[in-house]
């Protein structure tokens, strides 16, 4: 019995699953957006608030570069994720769209709000 569990475990080992985030991520920076389970979307989302929130309350900018690095892996990225949270109005918002063909598991778009390519 797993009491006092916060990270939803989504049937997947932990290195898999932190692979899969930072992939999800990654695709999120440079699309803006993306459609996935509502599950993983949750999951999604809550791991993309944090890294804003952990951002924005930095100043440092060594700091930031070194924290987003093992994330995103690519310097263009890095800097298209720092000039995104360094204009007004940034969040991340999810919206359902319906169901998946085959397994009608339930779909969600997890949006980047004032996001331009």
């Amino acid at each position: 019995m797993r009491k006092r569990t916060k990270v939803k475990q989504l049937g997947k080992k932990k290195s898999h699953r932190d692979l899969m985030f930072r992939n999800q991520i990654r695709d999120l920076i440079i699309h803006g957006k993306l459609v996935t389970t509502t599950p993983k979307a949750k999951e999604l989302k809550k791991r993309m608030q944090k890294l804003l929130a952990k951002i924005a309350s930095t100043d440092d900018k060594l700091v930031v570069r070194r924290t987003l690095s093992p994330i995103l892996k690519d310097k263009r990225l890095i800097d298209k994720f720092i000039a995104y949270t360094s204009k007004e109005g940034y969040a991340v918002t999810t919206v359902r769209v319906g169901y998946r063909d085959g397994d009608n598991a339930q779909m969600t778009r997890v949006t980047l709000l004032n996001y331009e390519k």
